[in-house]
This record gives structure tokens, C-alpha cells and sequence, in this order.
């Protein structure tokens, strides 16, 4: 049984119930104390093959998606539109298009739809 290398994520709890349509951020408690904001973005990819610009990371077990970083593509042209809401490394996509609990189920969603609502969550210290 091989075991994830010391830049794997880990595993952690769900998040909180998904944002409400209008709200921008909303402030939650991880199980370890830290302030964690979540908010709602969503892109529509003219197709399936678009260039969304996102780099993640999963791992099997894992329940969410870490972002590693925004490269050209929408999430980059939303990241412009929306800079109180901009993606960015170290975030975490924990839902798209009502998709959780599963990184592979989640990935799957992002790569087979046109139109992307994702919950993302950002941790602070």
C-alpha cells in the first residue's frame, strides 16, 4: 500500500451547507479553527474542450479539490472580472454543480459540462 507523498493534500471534513445565489463570501469554521471564506463561481465554457486555465491536485479519499494554480484560459477571465472573488493557489473546490465528496465525481464535472457553478473555499490562519 503505497502511501501519498508529503505534498498531498489531506482529507477534511465537508464544508458547510453551498453558498446562497447573491452571496460574494461567506465566513465558516474549519475543524481546526481557521477562518475559511466560501464563495460561488461560475463559468460557461463555449465547449466541452474550452480552456479553463485551472490546475488541481486530488488524491483518492480526498473530498476536495486543491487548487495549485490559474493559468490563461476562463477561470483566468474570470479572475479579472471578479477580483473579490479571483481563484487562486492554495484554494478548494469543494462542489461543482452540486457534485461533492468525490474529486474524481467533481473533476468528471468540470471536464463533461459547459457550465460551471463551483463552490470554492479559501483557509486563512
Amino acid at each position: 500500500q503505497r502511501s501519498p507523498g508529503p505534498a498531498a493534500p489531506r482529507a477534511r471534513s465537508p464544508p458547510p451547507g453551498p453558498t446562497e445565489e447573491g452571496a460574494s463570501l461567506r465566513p465558516t469554521h474549519s475543524s481546526r479553527r481557521k477562518r475559511t471564506i466560501q464563495f460561488l463561481v461560475k463559468v460557461d465554457k463555449p465547449l466541452r474542450t474550452s480552456r479553463l486555465g485551472l490546475r488541481t491536485q486530488g488524491a483518492p479519499g480526498l473530498e476536495e479539490l486543491l487548487v495549485t494554480g490559474v493559468g490563461p484560459g476562463l477561470l483566468e477571465d474570470w479572475n479579472k472580472e471578479h477580483p473579490d472573488l479571483a481563484v487562486q493557489a492554495d484554494d478548494w473546490i469543494v462542489e461543482v454543480n452540486g457534485s461533492h465528496g468525490s474529486t474524481h465525481d467533481m473533476f468528471n464535472m468540470i471536464t463533461q459540462n459547459t457550465h460551471l457553478e463551483m463552490l470554492v473555499q479559501r483557509c486563512f490562519d
